[in-house]
């Protein structure tokens, strides 16, 4: 057995459902839904620097070397390959959420997974003789699978550790939440662990999400051509369903213009490049005539419609700008907003 020291950022995957998979599909379906899940989140892995090390059971581990190299043979601190592993959860699970309909299609079911992040050195050995075999050895291997047991414990999606953290850079759109000190099990040290969430900065600029064309671009995008060939016949408009998931709405509140004070020439089509296809929304020129208006505190049980697309063309309402801002108001120390959107098709 030969081995060598390397410093390695492990993670690792798994779905959090496969002991009620088991049950459900059987044991060859299940294999077969496992197939299909590591096939698919195969790309964004590699996309983000990833090296997929082993298939362990219903896991995949997959590492990412802790620096990259300089040509002075310095490292880049935070801004190796490494540095992409935040990212890859999420894009992972932007991959299985494209494709839903094809997943529930031919599975009835939807994966849904955990994972884990640490950092540190490994040993990398040839183990066997008849069979040979890449191994990683060591505790940051040992920290990385309690992680991922500590994620089931306590509900969440993605645990990473301090150690982790202290060696690569999270980016904007990523909110940390401290977990505390916890105790693993076989591991007599306790790990500093963080709970890592995908966040956008509330938008700050005044638009409406589609346009005259992206509105009927992305009914397409949802239905087969034929489907949609029918319902682009008909009326169809698209409503934003938005609320707050944490206390009261004290910061960057959503204020809505009023339709009736916008004129056609107030808006200008903007190119909106999202990772997996090309929209367009609308952006607002300045005009006085404006009339402006918002809900003050928001609850989490009170939800605001904001119609961003109709088809009707007889002189309704078919836009809405919209923009969140700074309420003057607002405490200094008052808690950040968490809110959601969805949208929703209305088909008439």
């Amino acid at each position: 057995m030969r081995g060598r020291v390397l410093g390695v950022s492990p993670g690792t995957i798994r779905p959090a459902d496969s002991s009620w998979t088991d049950c459900a599909l059987g044991k060859v379906r299940l294999q077969e839904l496992l197939t299909r899940f590591f096939f698919d989140i195969d790309e964004p892995i590699v996309a983000h620097g990833g090296e997929v090390h082993a298939y362990v059971g219903d896991a995949v581990i997959v590492t990412w070397p802790l620096a990259k190299q300089t040509r002075g043979g310095r490292a880049r601190d935070g801004q190796g390959p490494a540095a992409e592993c935040l990212d890859c959860f999420f894009a992972v699970e932007e991959r299985i959420e494209k494709s839903a309909a094809a997943w529930r299609e031919e599975f009835g079911w939807v994966p849904r997974f955990r994972g884990a992040l640490h950092a540190g050195p490994v040993v990398i050995s040839e183990c066997g003789e008849s069979r040979r075999q890449i191994a990683y050895f060591g505790d940051t291997m040992n920290v990385t699978a309690r992680l991922q047991e500590r994620a089931k414990e306590a509900g969440r999606s993605l645990l990473v550790s301090a150690d982790l953290l202290q060696r690569v850079r999270p980016g904007p759109d990523l909110r940390i939440e401290a977990l505390g000190q916890s105790a693993l099990r076989g591991r007599a040290a306790a790990v500093e662990v963080q709970k890592e969430r995908l966040i956008r900065e509330p938008a700050s600029i005044v638009h409406n999400d589609y346009t005259a064309r992206s509105g009927p671009k992305r009914l397409r995008d949802h239905f087969d051509q034929d489907e949609a060939d029918v319902l682009l016949g008909r009326r169809f408009a698209i409503v934003n369903v938005w609320r707050s998931i944490r206390g009261t709405v004290r910061t960057a509140p959503i204020a809505l213009c009023d339709a009736s004070s916008v004129v056609p020439g107030d808006l200008v089509s903007v190119k909106r490049e999202a990772r997996d296809r090309i929209g367009e929304i609308q952006q607002a020129v300045y005009n006085p005539a404006h009339r402006w208006y918002y809900f003050p505190a928001m609850q989490p049980d009170e939800v605001l419609l904001i119609k961003t697309y109709d088809s009707a063309i007889d002189g309704r309402a078919r836009f809405t700008l919209h923009t969140s801002f700074e309420d003057p108001t607002a405490a200094v120390d008052a808690e950040p907003r968490e809110s959601l959107e969805t949208r929703c098709f209305a088909l008439f």
